[in-house]
């Protein structure tokens, strides 16, 4: 049992910010999820199926689920921080719209994380990929949109631990083989009670051009954070416009669309011919509202899934009017923000 114990060694390391019973519940269910590395090697075939970058690696278990492992070097400064959120966390969570941590592994210098496979990998291969862009038409990013805001809600208000993600974007959602969406990448998430405790680090983290305005401002992060970048999220698969454009950040030049009365133009080609143009339209209003400057009057996840299901936008609050350039120069700014990328993990 060398994981279980080498997650025990963490975890004592953190008894201070932590509970005993989810100490004592952690190492249950990690013990439940553990493999023998002999089979995570036998299920790669000796890591040779490279999926994404250099440490995550496609295999498939001896039951015939596919996976995929990821590989975390056990020297990097922040490696517990990563497994404390994507095991600890993942191993408590379940829905539909996250993604299944199936187990880990401890061998020696290196922690593998296994995960189940997702065939059509990530959103924003699909919508910012030319050659891929096609393939989506609105009732698959409408069920995609739907996806991702109930996932939110689970870990916001429905988990019981009310889990802030932190990093939600197009990459960290990931497509199954029926194009469902599962919020993946749950490196920098963390618990409500975390963030709301003395002992919280205010630095920033995150992706650039998905933060909220009160991170730069005050690094305090909250449920409506997420709800800001899914904002952004939904913006970006009805424009198939990435949020750091060169002239302007996507938010700027949605609001300024908008409010010219120019919302056609927000909407990808692909999608202004579709009979859904009225909901489309609605979409985009909700958006607007969820890159809500104010946090306080920002929706949180389960109004906007209410919102989703209103016929008309003469129900909705009125957007924003457009922030100044100067903040979002800020958010724009590749140094605003820091963030683990895949390729760091081995």
């Amino acid at each position: 049992m060398a994981g279980s114990v080498f997650l025990d060694a963490i975890f004592r390391r953190r008894k201070k910010h932590m509970v005993f019973n989810n100490i004592y519940i952690w190492t249950v269910s990690a013990a439940a999820m553990e493999f023998d590395f002999h089979t995570i090697r036998a299920a790669t075939s000796g890591f040779s199926d490279i999926v994404v970058f250099n440490s995550l690696y496609k295999g498939k278990l001896p039951d015939g689920q596919d996976i995929v492992v990821k590989i975390l070097s056990r020297d990097l400064p922040w490696v517990e921080r990563v497994i404390h959120s994507e095991c600890r966390l993942l191993s408590r969570l379940q829905h539909k719209n996250l993604i299944n941590l199936v187990g880990f592994c401890n061998n020696r210098n290196r922690f593998y994380l296994v995960f189940e496979f997702m065939p059509n990998s990530s959103l924003d291969r699909f919508i910012h990929e030319p050659s891929r862009a096609f393939q989506i038409p609105w009732e698959i990013c409408r069920n995609i949109i739907g996806g991702v805001a109930r996932g939110l809600r689970y870990l916001h208000e429905e988990c019981g631990l009310r889990v802030i993600h932190r990093d939600i974007k197009p990459a960290n959602i990931l497509l199954d083989a029926e194009m469902n969406p599962k919020i993946a990448g749950f490196e920098l998430a963390m618990q409500t009670r975390e963030i709301e405790s003395e002992n919280y680090n205010t630095e920033i983290a995150g992706t650039a051009g998905y933060l909220a305005p009160e991170i730069l401002t005050s690094g305090r992060f909250s449920a409506k954070s997420d709800v800001y970048s899914f904002g952004i999220l939904i913006l970006e698969i009805i424009s198939r416009r990435r949020v750091l454009q060169p002239e302007e950040h996507l938010v700027t030049y949605v609001r300024r669309c908008w409010n010219e009365g120019r919302s056609l133009d927000i909407v990808h080609e692909d999608l202004r011919e579709d009979d859904s143009i009225t909901e489309i339209t609605r979409f985009i209003h909700i958006a607007l509202l969820c890159v809500d400057e104010n946090v306080e009057t920002r929706p949180n996840a389960e109004t906007v899934l209410h919102w989703f299901s209103c016929r008309s936008s003469a129900a909705l609050p009125l957007p924003s009017t457009m922030a100044s350039s100067a903040q979002y120069e800020s958010l724009s700014s590749p140094t605003s923000s820091v963030t683990l990328s895949d390729s760091e993990f081995v």
